[in-house]
């Protein structure tokens, strides 16, 4: 075990919905990004073809959440960044397919 690694691992715990390579998302409030033992710093939610998605970071940097409804057929990608209490940042993503008319 790197115990050196281990030390500088970062607490935060990030959580994004839909779960990676999900297909037939829903189109209403399904995305979302959540953090334990940290606060967000960064989320970029974008469509396949790069298109940025706007969103809402809570003021406690818990969460995170599209600004409005999805795209139906629509490839997103979520890239998520937090930092927990010493500083640490722990990345994580997610890429998902809504649902077909």
């Amino acid at each position: 075990v790197d115990k050196a690694a281990a030390a500088d691992a970062s607490e935060a715990q990030i959580a994004i919905k839909p779960k990676n390579g999900a297909t037939n998302a829903s189109i209403n409030n399904a995305a979302q990004v959540t953090v334990t033992k940290g606060k967000l710093t960064e989320v970029v939610m974008t469509t396949q073809d790069g298109t940025p998605v706007e969103g809402t970071l809570a003021a406690d940097g818990s969460s995170w959440k599209p600004a409005g409804q999805l795209e139906r057929s629509t490839t997103y990608k979520i890239d998520a960044t937090a930092a927990d209490s010493k500083g640490r940042e722990a990345h994580e993503n997610s890429s998902f397919t809504t649902v077909s008319p």
